[in-house]
C-alpha cells in the first residue's frame, strides 16, 4: 500500500494461478527463498527487490519499473519474456548474477561497479543492456551468446583483475547507433572468441599501459570498430606476442648508468588453449645477457605482461660498439603457439648496441685469414686464421672465435674457438657462397674482426683406373674443365688443374696408378717479387680415399678409417698442408708449410716430412718429421745438425733431436711451420689454453694462459714434450751433477700450476708439486725458466708490491725468496732438498721440510762455538749447527734451529708475503733452539724473521766474504751469482772465475779458468757488477756468524786473502796472523793450528751426527798441567753427572726433554773443556808478548781493504816504517774490516816485514 509497506518472505513462493500475484508498488520486496512464477501477476513501480535465491518465470505477467535489484546471495534470473528484467540500479553486493536463458535479458539503467573478486555477471545467451557505464576492477563478465550493449557516449572501464570472456557475442552500443567507449587500464583479462562480433565500439588504453582484448577465433567488426586494428598490436583474430621495449633505449653500455640495462615487456595477444612458453636468447652473451631466458603464460595469465631485463656486459675487451640480437619465439601444444625445429612461431628480433667503454691499450691485432676458397661439395673445408698476430712488441693473440654468418642449418663448425676451424661442405645442387667471420682478441683485450667466403660447388667424378676395391676416383667441379687429362699406354692417368694469376700460379697434379692408388702434387710458382720461386707439396695416397680437386687448384682428401674416425688432408692453393684425424669430432689438427711431403698408409697413418731449413744466425739445420696415428696420437721429431751452441739431445741418443707427442682423444692444434707448436683448449676448471712448443734451436716452452694471466715454463736445454689430457709434460735427458748423481728434469704444466721434478739415480726425487720429493707449485701467472746450466727459476708476483722467486738447482736443492719491490728488501728461506716442498700459492709461500732423526735429534750443550769446522781450517760457526735452520729470532737476532724428536716429524714454514715467517709442525714432535740456548719443545706456531745476512756492494769491483756461516756450492752458483758480471776466487795462487754469461772466452782467452769448488765461510772473493753500476746487496740466508781469525796463523803465502762475518780490527788481524803455532798451543786448543779434517759449512740441509775427536799432538806436558787436568776432570765429571740426573728428573716430570748424551760423551766433553782451560795461553797475551814466529813475531807486513765506492785500496801496517811508506805512496789507512768484507794480509816469510818491497795485492 505504500513505500514503507515492505514485504519479507522467508519460504519459497510459487505463483501459478492467474488470480494470484504480488504488486509491491514502491515498497521493498525481500525474498529469502526462491520465487517461481508460471501464471498470475508480479509488478513493482519502485523500491528494491532483494533476492537471495533464484527467480524463475515461465509464464504470467512481470512488470518492473523504477526498481532496484540487490543480491543477498548468488542467484539466477530466468524469464520467458524478453526484456522483462529492467532495473534502475544493480547491487551485486559481492555475489554473482546469472541470466538463465536467451530471453532472460537484463537492463540496468544506472552505472554498475564490479570491484570484488566474488562479483560478476554471467549472461549466457541473454542480452545485457547497460544504460550507464560499467566499471570493473575485479570479478567477471561472461557471455556465451546474445548481445552485450554498453551505454552510448559513455566510457566503460576495465582494469586490475577484471575478467571478461565473450563467446559468440555481439559487443555493441545500447542503441546500435551511437558509439560506446571501452577503456582498458592495465592488463585485465579480456577475451572475445568463437565468431563474436563488434560494432559501434571505440577501444582505447590508458597512457603507459599495454592492455588488449583477445579477439581470436573468428571475431570480426560489423561497423565502426575503432582501436582494435589501428593500434597495430590488437588486430582481429590475432595470435602472437605483444612486446615492447619499455625502457625506450636501444643502446646499452658496458659502464654503470641509466643505459646499462633495457627492459622488454612481453605478453600473448590471445588467450591460449594451454600453457605457452616464450623462449629467449642473446646472440652474444659476452655483450648482452637476459635476466630470464624462458617466460611462461597460462590461459589465465596470457595477458599479463612479463618484463625481462637486458644488461650490457662489461667485458674489458676493446671491441668497439657491438650489435647484439635478442631473439624470441613461442612454443606450446596449442597449435596457435606451437614451434618446430624448422619453424619458430611468432619469432621476433630486437637489435641492441652495447657501447664499448674500454680504452685501447695497444695496437689492434691484425686478422689474417687464408684467401677465399672454392671447394667441392661434401669436402672438409679448413678456415685458417693462425697467421693473425698482435703488432704490439710483446703482444700475443689470446682468443679466436669463428662464426658462420648465414641461415643454413646444415653447417656445423668444429673448433670454432681455435685459430684453425673446419666444417664439411653441404650437399648442394648449385653453387653456394658461404660467409664466415673471425674475431681475434689480443692480450691487451683489444678485438679485431675479419671474414672470408667459401664457395661450394657441385662435382663430377673421374672413373677409377684400377679394379681394386677402394680405387681412387678423383672429383672436380662441374663447371670447369681440367687443363690436362693424359692416359698412358699402360692405362694410368695424369690429371692437371691450373689456377691463379700471372704473379702466382698453382698447378694441381694427380697421378692415378694402375693399383688404384694415387700420388698428388701442388706446385706453386710465385712471380710477385720478379724472381720465380717454385715449391712443390706432395701427397701419396692409398686405396679408399676420397680425392677432391678444388676449383682453386687446392686439394681435399678424406678417408673413413673406422666408424666415426676420419682422416682428412688439405693442401691449400699456396701449398700449405693441414692434416687431421677426427674421432667423434676430437683429434689432432696438424699444419705444415708448403714443400712438405705427406704419405698416408693403408691403415691411415700419416707421415709429414718437412723440407730441411738452416738458421742463418746459428747455422743449425733442422729437420721435422710428423706422424699422425689412426688413434689420434701424434709424434713430431725435430732433428738438428751443424751450427754452434746447440742444446743437448733430450733422450740421450747419439743423434741430436727433440720430440713433441700428443695422446689420442685430444683436440690439439699443431703447427710445424716455424718450429713446432701444439695448443689445446682446457674447458674444465680454470678455462684457458695449454701450449707446448719446440724452437728450431731445440729449446722449448710450455704454458697455460687464461687471457688475463699466463704461466710459462721455458727451457734452454733440449726436452721432449708430451701433450696429455689437461697437461703438458716436458722431460730432459739425464746429466751427472757435481755430486756424481745422474738426474733428469721433468716439468708438468696444467691449468692450476706448473710442477717440476728432478729425479736422480739412487737418491730421493726433488719434485716441484708432488706428494714426495721437493716441490714448487707456482700459482697461475708464474714464469718458470730452465737454464742451460739446468737451474730452474720460478718467479711469481702475488701483488704489485711483492715478488716470490724459487730456484731449483741441478742437484735438487731449492732456495725460496720473497722480495719487497719498493725497497728491494729480500727474505731468504731455508734451502729445501729432497723430500721437502715449496709452494708459491696466491696468498702465501709454504715450505714443508721433513726432519730426520739421524741428523737432528741430538741435544746440544751450550757452547760458544760449534765443534764442526769449515773446509777452511780455523773457521768455526758462532753457534751450534745441529738441526734444521728455519730463520732468525727477531728479538735476539740469533739463528733458530729445529731438531727432530720423533720419527716422521715434518716442519712447515709459511709466509703470507709479508715480513713474518711462521714455523710449525704438521707431524711428529721436535725441539727448537735459539742460538746456543737449551732446546725446548716446539708446539703451536713460532714466528721467525727470514731477513738475510747481507753486505752492500757499491763499486764495479767488490771484495766480499760470506756474511754468514754457510757455503755456496757450484750447483748454486747460477742462482746466487747470475745477476753479477763475474765472481773471482783465489785458488793455488791463481785467479779463477765464474760467470753465467755464455761468453766465457773473454776470460779463458786470457788464461783464466772457471772454478768448480765451493766458496767457503772465511774466504775473501771478488764480485764484479754489471754496468751501469748500481749499489747491490750480496745476500745469503742468515745462519749466524763465524770466527775466522784463527785461519790467519796457518797462512804461509806472501799474499793471503780472507773474509769475516763480523767487524774485526786491524789489531785483531795482526795478532792472529802473528800467532806462533810452533811454540804455543801445541794441542790446538784455540784452533790456530790448521786442521785438515772437518766438514763443509751448512748449506741449509740437516746436519748429520758428528764424531767428537780430540787431537793431541804431544803428551810431554809438565806434571803441573797433568795434575791440574786430573783434578778439573774429576770435578767437571761430578758436575756433569749431577746435571744429567737433574735433567732426568725434570724429564720424568715434564716428559718434554730427553737427555740423549751418553755418560762417556759427557766425560769426554768435560775433559776437552778442562784441557782447553789448562792449556790456553794467558789472557793477557798480546802481539808484543807472544813468542816469535821463526825467530821473529813481526811477520805481518800489511793488511789491505778495498774501498769499493771509490775503487781504491786502503792499507794498514803494524810496522811504523811500512805504514809511513804506504802513506807516502798515497794509501789511506783504516782501523776495521766490516761484516761481509774480504781483506788481504801480506806476510813476510822470512819474518822481516821491512825487507819486502812495495806492492799491491794480486790483481786479476
Amino acid at each position: 500500500g505504500s513505500s514503507t509497506s515492505d514485504l519479507t518472505i522467508e519460504n519459497a513462493i510459487t505463483i501459478d494461478s492467474s488470480g494470484e500475484g504480488i504488486l509491491t508498488g514502491e515498497a521493498d520486496l525481500i525474498l529469502l527463498s526462491a520465487l517461481t512464477m508460471s501464471e498470475g501477476l508480479l509488478g513493482s513501480t519502485g523500491g528494491t527487490w532483494v533476492l537471495s535465491k533464484d527467480f524463475l518465470k515461465s509464464g504470467g505477467t512481470l512488470t518492473i519499473s523504477q526498481t532496484d535489484l540487490e543480491l543477498k546471495d548468488s542467484i539466477k534470473l530466468t524469464s520467458d519474456q524478453a526484456l522483462s528484467f529492467v532495473f534502475v540500479t544493480l547491487n551485486l553486493n559481492n555475489f554473482t548474477l546469472t541470466l538463465g536463458s536467451s530471453t532472460s535479458d537484463l537492463t540496468v539503467e544506472n552505472a554498475i561497479t564490479i570491484d570484488a573478486s566474488t562479483e560478476g555477471i554471467s549472461t549466457g545467451e541473454a542480452d545485457l543492456i547497460l544504460m550507464s557505464a560499467l566499471t570493473m576492477s575485479e570479478g567477471f563478465l561472461e557471455s556465451s551468446g546474445g548481445t552485450i550493449k554498453f551505454a552510448r557516449n559513455q566510457t566503460s572501464k576495465f582494469s586490475g583483475n577484471a575478467f571478461m570472456m565473450l563467446d559468440k557475442t555481439l559487443l555493441t552500443s545500447d542503441d546500435g547507433i551511437g558509439i560506446a567507449f571501452i577503456e582498458i587500464d592495465g592488463e585485465p583479462d579480456l577475451s572475445m572468441t568463437d565468431s563474436s562480433q563488434i560494432s559501434y565500439i571505440t577501444l582505447s588504453i590508458t597512457p603507459g599501459t599495454a592492455g588488449s582484448i583477445s579477439t581470436a577465433g573468428g571475431v570480426n567488426c560489423l561497423d565502426k570498430c575503432t582501436g582494435f586494428i589501428e593500434t597495430g598490436a590488437y588486430g582481429f583474430n590475432t595470435h602472437g606476442l605483444y612486446r615492447k621495449v619499455t625502457s625506450a633505449n636501444w643502446m646499452l653500455t658496458e659502464s654503470p648508468g641509466d643505459r646499462k640495462t633495457a627492459t622488454l615487456a612481453v605478453k600473448l595477444l590471445s588467450r591460449p588453449l594451454s600453457d605457452v612458453q616464450v623462449v629467449l636468447s642473446s646472440s652474444d652473451l659476452s655483450e648482452a645477457t637476459l635476466d630470464k631466458y624462458l617466460l611462461s603464460f597460462t590461459p589465465s595469465t596470457w595477458n599479463r605482461v612479463q618484463e625481462l631485463t637486458i644488461t650490457g656486459e662489461d667485458d674489458d675487451v676493446s671491441d668497439y660498439d657491438v650489435r647484439v640480437r635478442i631473439l624470441g619465439y613461442t612454443d606450446s601444444v596449442d597449435t596457435n603457439y606451437a614451434s618446430t625445429s624448422a619453424i619458430k612461431s611468432h619469432a621476433f628480433k630486437y637489435t641492441f648496441t652495447n657501447i664499448n667503454d674500454d680504452l685501447q691499450k695497444g695496437v689492434s691485432p691484425i686478422v689474417q685469414i687464408g684467401a677465399d676458397q672454392k671447394v667441392n661439395e661434401k669436402t672438409r673445408v679448413i678456415l685458417d686464421g693462425s697467421a693473425s698476430y698482435d703488432p704490439d712488441p710483446t703482444g700475443r693473440i689470446v682468443s679466436f672465435k669463428w662464426k658462420y654468418i648465414g641461415q643454413r642449418t646444415d653447417v656445423t663448425l668444429t673448433r670454432e674457438s681455435e685459430s684453425i676451424a673446419y666444417f664439411t661442405g653441404p650437399d648442394i645442387s648449385e653453387t653456394t657462397v658461404m660467409l664466415f667471420g673471425l674475431e681475434v682478441i689480443d692480450d691487451d683485450k683489444t678485438a679485431s674482426y675479419g671474414s672470408t667466403s667459401v664457395t661450394i660447388v657441385p662435382v663430377k667424378e673421374i672413373a677409377a683406373v684400377g679394379s681394386a676395391v677402394g680405387s681412387i676416383k678423383p672429383k672436380y667441379p662441374k663447371d670447369i674443365t681440367l687443363d690436362s687429362v693424359e692416359t698412358a699406354s699402360d692405362g694410368s692417368k695424369n690429371l692437371q688443374l691450373i689456377s691463379g694469376t700471372s704473379t702466382f700460379i698453382t698447378t694441381l697434379g694427380v697421378a692415378m696408378n694402375l693399383d688404384g692408388t694415387a700420388s698428388t702434387s701442388v706446385k706453386t710458382e710465385d712471380n710477385s717479387s720478379g724472381e720465380q720461386i717454385t715449391t712443390t707439396t706432395k701427397v701419396n695416397l692409398p686405396l679408399g680415399v676420397e680425392l677432391n680437386m678444388n676449383k682453386d687448384a687446392s686439394l681435399s682428401i678424406s678417408k673413413e678409417l673406422d666408424g666415426n674416425v676420419f682422416l682428412t688432408t688439405n693442401i691449400s692453393a699456396d701449398g700449405a698442408v693441414t692434416v687431421g684425424v677426427s674421432t667423434n669430432g676430437k683429434g689432432p689438427n696438424l699444419k705444415a708449410p708448403k714443400g712438405s711431403e705427406v704419405t698416408i698408409e693403408t691403415d691411415g697413418t700419416s707421415s709429414i716430412s718437412l723440407p730441411a731449413s738452416t738458421d742463418s744466425t746459428s747455422g743449425i739445420t733442422t729437420q721435422v718429421v710428423s706422424t699422425l696415428s689412426p688413434d689420434g696420437s701424434t709424434l713430431i721429431e725435430m732433428s738438428f745438425s751443424g751450427g754452434s751452441g746447440r742444446t743437448a739431445n733430450a733422450d740421450g741418443s747419439s743423434g741430436s733431436k727433440s720430440t713433441l707427442s700428443t695422446d689420442s682423444g685430444l683436440s690439439v692444434a699443431i703447427d710445424t711451420s716455424n718450429g713446432v707448436t701444439a695448443s689445446m683448449a682446457v674447458t674444465e676448471g680454470t678455462v684457458g689454453t695449454l701450449a707446448a712448443s719446440l724452437a728450431s734451436d731445440g729449446t722449448s716452452t710450455t704454458s697455460f694462459e687464461t687471457g688475463t694471466s699466463k704461466t710459462t715454463f721455458s727451457s734452454s736445454i733440449s726436452m721432449n714434450l708430451q701433450v696429455k689430457s689437461g697437461k703438458v709434460v716436458s722431460t730432459s735427458s739425464a746429466e751427472t751433477g757435481n755430486d756424481g748423481v745422474s738426474r733428469t728434469i721433468t716439468s708438468t704444466t696444467n691449468n692450476t700450476n706448473t710442477t717440476i721434478q728432478v729425479q736422480g739415480t739412487g737418491v730421493s726425487d726433488s719434485t716441484l708439486k708432488a706428494a714426495t720429493g721437493s716441490t714448487i707449485s707456482p700459482a697461475t701467472g708464474s714464469t718458470i725458466s730452465l737454464s742451460k746450466n739446468r737451474t730452474v727459476t720460478s718467479t711469481f708476483a702475488p701483488s704489485t708490491s711483492m715478488t716470490s722467486s724459487v730456484t731449483l738447482n741441478s742437484e735438487g736443492l731449492m732456495i725460496p725468496t720473497i722480495t719487497t719491490v719498493s725497497s728491494n728488501a729480500k727474505q731468504i728461506f731455508p734451502e729445501v732438498g729432497a723430500g721437502g716442498t715449496v709452494s708459491q700459492e696466491s696468498g702465501k709461500l709454504v715450505v714443508t721440510i721433513p726432519l730426520t732423526t739421524s741428523g737432528s735429534s741430538r741435544n746440544s750443550s751450550k757452547r760458544s762455538s760449534s765443534l764442526r769446522t769449515s773446509q777452511r781450517g780455523g773457521v768455526s760457526s758462532e753457534y751450534a749447527t745441529t738441526g734444521q735452520w728455519v730463520g732468525v729470532d727477531s728479538t735476539s737476532g740469533k739463528p733458530v734451529y729445529v731438531q727432530s724428536a720423533s720419527a716422521g716429524a715434518t716442519l712447515v714454514l709459511e709466509n703470507a708475503y709479508d715480513n713474518t715467517t711462521t714455523v710449525s709442525l704438521s707431524a711428529g714432535t721436535a725441539d727448537l733452539r735459539i742460538g746456543d740456548a737449551l732446546t725446548s719443545a716446539l708446539s703451536g706456531t713460532v714466528s721467525v724473521s727470514s731477513t738475510p745476512a747481507s753486505v752492500t756492494m757499491s763499486g764495479s769491483r767488490n771484495l766480499v766474504s760470506l756474511p754468514a756461516y754457510t757455503s755456496i756450492a757450484p750447483a748454486s752458483f747460477e742462482s746466487q751469482f747470475s745477476s753479477y758480471k763475474a765472481v773471482w776466487v783465489r785458488r793455488s795462487d791463481a785467479w779463477q772465475f765464474y760467470t753465467s754469461s755464455d761468453n766465457k772466452t773473454v776470460y779463458t782467452d786470457k788464461g783464466y779458468t772457471e772454478f768448480t769448488s765451493s766458496i767457503e765461510a772465511g774466504e775473501g772473493f771478488w764480485v764484479e757488477l754489471n754496468a751501469p753500476v748500481n749499489p747491490a746487496n750480496f745476500e745469503v740466508a742468515n745462519y749466524g756468524g763465524y770466527t775466522a781469525l784463527a785461519q790467519l796463523s796457518s797462512m804461509t803465502s806472501e799474499w793471503n786473502i780472507a773474509g769475516t762475518s763480523k767487524k774485526i780490527s786491524v789489531e785483531e788481524i795482526t795478532q792472529a796472523a802473528n800467532f806462533d803455532q810452533t811454540s804455543e798451543d801445541e794441542s790446538n786448543t784455540l784452533g790456530f793450528i790448521e786442521n785438515s779434517g772437518g766438514n763443509e759449512p751448512p748449506s741449509g740441509l740437516q746436519i748429520s751426527n758428528f764424531e767428537f775427536v780430540i787431537a793431541v799432538n804431544e803428551f810431554g806436558q809438565s806434571s803441573r798441567i797433568a795434575l791440574l787436568m786430573a783434578v778439573l776432570l774429576l770435578a767437571s765429571a761430578s758436575l756433569m753427572l749431577y746435571r744429567r740426573q737433574t735433567q732426568l728428573r725434570n724429564s720424568s716430570q715434564s716428559q718434554n726433554i730427553l737427555l740423549r748424551i751418553p755418560a762417556w760423551q759427557l766425560f769426554s766433553v768435560a775433559g776437552i773443556i778442562m784441557f782447553v782451560v789448562a792449556c790456553a795461553p794467558p789472557q793477557g797475551d798480546s802481539t808484543s808478548s807472544t813468542f816469535d814466529y821463526s825467530g821473529s813475531y813481526d811477520r805481518v807486513h800489511s793488511v789491505w781493504k778495498w774501498d769499493d765506492e771509490n775503487s781504491k785500496w786502503l792499507a794498514y801496517s803494524p810496522i811504523t816504517s811500512v805504514a809511513q811508506e804506504l802513506s807516502t805512496e798515497g794509501y789511506s789507512t783504516f782501523s776495521f774490516v766490516e761484516k761481509g768484507q774480504g781483506y788481504w794480509v801480506r806476510l813476510s816469510v822470512s819474518g822481516v816485514p821491512t825487507s819486502l818491497s812495495f806492492a799491491e795485492p794480486p790483481a786479476f
